[in-house]
């Protein structure tokens, strides 16, 4: 009777390795997936037809509560939101217009530095 409760452990243990091994890979699929929608993005929605967009699609904006730099990767025109990633490529969230703004670059340092080279 033991024999046949040691077996069955072993039996488990050696299907939880291969379980364990299965979701690592599955992992590595999420991650191929999500770089893919987040690197392409001729696929999101464009703006053309939206009169009501303020960002364009791949501008950096900042979110005004939290104060991070995200990137403009869709806008879902049925809820009027923006859909915003940050520079890991991680989803970061739905935001309204008045929740974003856009990050100026400093044009005078940047002129300045080409003076100087």
């Amino acid at each position: 009777m033991e024999i046949i409760i040691y077996l069955a452990i072993a039996v488990f243990g050696i299907l939880q390795i291969g379980l364990f091994f299965k979701l690592w890979g599955m992992t590595n699929d999420i991650k191929d997936i999500r770089n893919k929608y987040v690197n392409d993005k001729d696929d999101f929605n464009t703006l053309s037809n939206n009169k009501q967009a303020m960002f364009d699609i791949g501008v950096k904006v900042k979110h005004i509560k939290s104060n991070k730099e995200l990137t403009v990767i869709e806008f879902d025109s049925v809820n009027n939101r923006y859909v915003c990633y940050t520079e890991n490529g991680l989803f970061e969230g739905r935001f309204n217009a008045n929740e974003l703004t856009t990050i100026q670059h400093n044009s005078s340092i940047d002129a300045s530095e080409t003076d100087k080279g």
